[in-house]
């Protein structure tokens, strides 16, 4: 595979996992707010942060590439390219490319600099890792995550995905204190949230041509904070006691950058607001637990239908884009590749017949092969149903290009129909009657030839 279809492939992919990420996130805001009116902030928490995950892992794409090559669903040919769709989407493909690189350049920059502000820190004092390994045990925290104080920095923070530690600002703290900010930067740990953090940060390089990344990543910013603060107020003894500590760092704090990092606030509005989520939480009317499990089901059931629907949808079209566009690639009215016709009822003397199946085996009439096919032998598929009126179309692309090969289709009478010529070519017949058909190439150039094809029926 060649770099430039692994652009296109790439380029196909996020766009894909885009599409179908912001549906499917889409609808867990439009729907999934009821569970947490409803009290459920737990179920709401859980199912928007597995809806981001489809933001950044390309699952619907893979499904699509599996049910494409291996069970020839829309012709086989999904994403497979002509000239005409390979010059528009390479197009397309490096202007995002560029987009993306630039904006991971930014990022990568500002984590360097969020870094060289944080290393000037020094190791933690006794007493703050016998509270930290105490709140540790409490989480159910295994690893053993260390503490730093640095003069340098002015709110508590948790940074590193592979070697997390904390930093705080080096200054005096009671114990209340320091257990109130320890149990909060620990429990952003025990969340993930550095993780998809920075999972949500790729997402908005790659994605940036998509703007519903960057809303939902500041709201998902403050939602976990909230989620921190409802699994955190209760292990240091209550809501009241937890906010009060945390608002004596309003007073010193400047708003900091915390690109790769997860801090205890930005500000005092914000502290307000996760204030008021909380009561509100609190106040709520909890639902049955039944009752959520079912809402639950219905906003998932709805978010696979959905995307099911639109990827399946845009599966079709791009066949028929392909369809479309294959014409204008093979037989152009002033192509300079040669070729010819050809007419016969059997291979050439001395050549070795090989099927693709064993024989009589039935395939289906739309389908994809990659051959390597050795001087003097014909490769050829199963056989497959066409009615009488259909149209058979073959695809074939031939490595080395410059050498004469034999593409063509086997009549259910065993005649065949092909054309001759080298680098790529496509043969289309259509059926005068109803029968099983065959698609063929033919080697007598030489030397062996690897061949990467596929036909289809319609």
């Amino acid at each position: 595979m060649d770099l430039s279809n692994i652009l296109f492939q790439t380029f196909i992919m996020v766009l894909v996992t885009s599409l179908s990420g912001s549906m499917i996130v889409k609808i867990w805001l439009a729907y999934a707010l009821r569970l947490e009116s409803a009290g459920c902030w737990h179920l709401f928490n859980y199912g928007i942060r597995s809806a981001i995950l489809f933001w950044g892992l390309p699952l619907v794409y893979m499904i699509l590439m599996l049910a494409g090559k291996s069970f020839s669903f829309w012709g086989g040919v999904l994403f497979q390219l002509t000239p005409v769709i390979y010059y528009f989407v390479m197009a397309i493909g490096i202007i995002w490319l560029s987009g993306a690189m630039i904006l991971a350049g930014k990022y990568i920059l500002a984590g360097i600099g969020a870094y060289k502000y944080y290393c000037k820190r020094i190791p933690h004092k006794d007493d703050w890792g016998i509270v930290c390994k105490d709140i540790c045990r409490r989480l159910q925290i295994r690893r053993k995550i260390p503490v730093y104080g640095c003069y340098e920095a002015q709110i508590p923070v948790i940074r590193g995905l592979f070697r997390p530690m904390i930093v705080l600002p080096e200054h005096g703290y009671n114990n209340e204190e320091l257990r109130v900010i320890l149990t909060h930067e620990l429990t952003h740990y025990r969340h993930r949230d550095l993780w998809l953090k920075a999972l949500f940060t790729s997402i908005l390089c790659l994605q940036w041509f998509n703007p519903l990344p960057k809303e939902v990543y500041k709201k998902f910013c403050f939602w976990s904070e909230c989620y921190c603060d409802a699994s955190a107020a209760p292990v240091v003894g209550g809501a009241k006691l937890y906010f009060a500590e945390i608002l004596a760092f309003t007073q010193k704090q400047e708003r900091l950058n915390l690109m790769g990092g997860t801090g205890l606030l930005e500000d005092e509005h914000e502290l307000l607001r996760r204030v008021s989520h909380m009561s509100k939480q609190r106040n709520a009317k909890k639902v049955p637990k039944q009752v959520a499990a079912a809402m639950c089901a219905g906003i998932i059931c709805l978010s696979a239908g959905s995307v099911f629907a639109a990827t399946g949808t845009l599966a079709a079209g791009y066949q028929q884009l392909y369809y479309a566009t294959m014409v204008e690639d093979i037989t152009p009215e002033d192509s300079a590749i040669d070729w010819l016709e050809s007419e016969d009822f059997g291979p050439a003397p001395g050549v070795i017949v090989i099927s693709d199946v064993a024989d009589g085996a039935r395939v289906k009439a739309n389908g994809t092969f990659e051959w390597t096919v050795k001087n003097n032998v014909q490769k050829q598929t199963g056989t497959f149903y066409v009615a009488s009126g259909k149209t058979i179309s073959a695809t074939a692309y031939f490595d080395p290009a410059d050498v004469s090969v034999k593409l063509g289709i086997i009549k259910p009478n065993g005649a065949r129909t092909a054309c001759i010529g080298s680098d790529s070519l496509t043969k289309s017949y259509t059926a005068d009657k109803s029968g099983y058909y065959q698609v063929f190439v033919e080697n007598t150039s030489g030397v062996s030839v690897d061949v990467y094809g596929s036909y289809s029926t319609r």
